[in-house]
């Protein structure tokens, strides 16, 4: 079995495509005042999440670009994909959703249904692949985070290289940030790994395609009440809780312990990445 496989008709268990044109400024919704949410966002909304992630993206998408957003159902990606919606409105630029199975949960069916449908609302075009991911353990000596993660940008680099895609949006936050420092710190690391997740580079060596993070500066906590207040439906996997993953304690056990000693330690360990990585 290849470590992808195409989609073939509408079946969510390989992969392919699902045209719905060019994504548009003309989106229809039954709240006409804040559009493409059915209900209005609180105020505090568009003064501290809304704006930061509209400077962060505003940095990393120019006009005239080609975006294909990777979500896979989670609080994080399915924010994103709103967000880029509106940032539609005042910006042109193009773009899609991507959602990549990885053949390791058995209610992933359920999700393709609900990106799927997103995609559908949002006028965007959906792409669809399933990723062998037990195949290439099978054949290499990593972690199931670390195959999950190669394959997912992997199969993503190609779609949008077949589909001429520039750039590659993955929803990243400001806790998946400091997580990141903290885990090479734990690992013995190089200094480049201080700088963790860069919000634009390269999606793999040689390549024009971007992989881009607009998300860094946003934590979890805002989106999940952005979430919350417009009574979106998102996926929660169990493996982001599952205490065999180093990842996963830092984020349960390792961070609320740092935020009860300093209430910003996410945004310090955070914007210590951020200077590292300035020339």
């Amino acid at each position: 079995m290849p470590l992808s496989a195409e989609f073939q008709g509408r079946r969510p268990a390989r992969g392919g495509t699902i045209p719905a044109g060019v994504a548009s400024s003309r989106l229809k919704d039954k709240n006409p005042k804040f559009p493409l949410f059915p209900t209005p966002c609180p105020r505090l909304f568009w003064g501290t999440a809304w704006k930061q992630f509209r400077a962060d993206a505003l940095k990393l998408i120019a006009s005239g670009d080609r975006v294909l957003a990777m979500v896979s159902g989670g609080p994080d990606s399915m924010a994103m994909a709103h967000w880029l919606a509106l940032l539609l409105k005042k910006h042109q630029f193009q773009w899609a959703i991507a959602h990549f199975n990885h053949g390791l949960r058995p209610g992933a069916v359920l999700v393709f249904h609900q990106v799927r449908e997103l995609a559908q609302r949002l006028n965007v075009s959906f792409y669809y692949r399933r990723l062998n991911v037990k195949g290439l353990l099978q054949k290499r000596r990593l972690s199931l985070e670390d195959a999950a993660r190669r394959l997912r940008y992997r199969e993503a680099h190609d779609l949008a290289r077949r589909h001429g895609f520039n750039k590659i949006a993955a929803a990243h936050t400001l806790e998946e940030q400091a997580e990141s420092v903290l885990l090479n710190i734990l690992r013995g690391g190089s200094l480049q790994g201080l700088l963790g997740a860069r919000p634009m580079r390269p999606v793999a060596a040689r390549s024009r395609i971007m992989l881009i993070r607009p998300m860094l500066g946003t934590s979890k906590k805002i989106l999940m009440e952005f979430l919350n207040s417009q009574k979106i439906v998102y996926d929660r996997d169990p493996m982001n809780d599952d205490p065999r993953f180093l990842r996963s304690r830092i984020r349960h056990e390792l961070l609320p312990k740092l935020q009860e000693l300093h209430p910003r330690a996410l945004e310090h360990l955070s914007g210590l990445a951020f200077k590292l990585g300035v020339k």
